[in-house]
């Protein structure tokens, strides 16, 4: 459960200057790791290593996710994606790397 006030309390966050509730980091970092599980199942990779940053503040409403590979090496059996999440204006709330070690049958 979440009692962070930003997250649930709109008048709160409208009297501090926010447009209302926010959309907690943590989130979006969850629904980018579920975009990535949807291209990667958990039984084909190993997140190796993982990295976030946050851009923009996050309201309920459209948010698309996705990204792009950036390297495969396949000597080590990695692969590398650049990941984003993306408002409905289409500007980038929240970017992140990823590496995974694909598991070989």
């Amino acid at each position: 459960e979440d009692y962070s006030r930003p997250h649930w309390d709109d008048r709160f966050m409208r009297e501090r200057g926010f447009d209302g509730i926010i959309v907690h980091g943590w989130m979006t970092m969850a629904h980018i790791c579920r975009a990535v599980e949807a291209w990667f199942p958990l039984d084909r990779a190993d997140v190796t290593d993982y990295s976030v940053r946050y851009h923009k503040t996050v309201y309920p409403g459209s948010v698309s996710y996705g990204g792009t590979v950036e390297r495969i090496e396949v000597a080590a059996g990695t692969v590398a994606l650049s990941l984003w999440a993306r408002d409905a204006n289409e500007d980038i709330t929240t970017s992140a790397t990823m590496t995974l070690r694909l598991i070989e049958d």
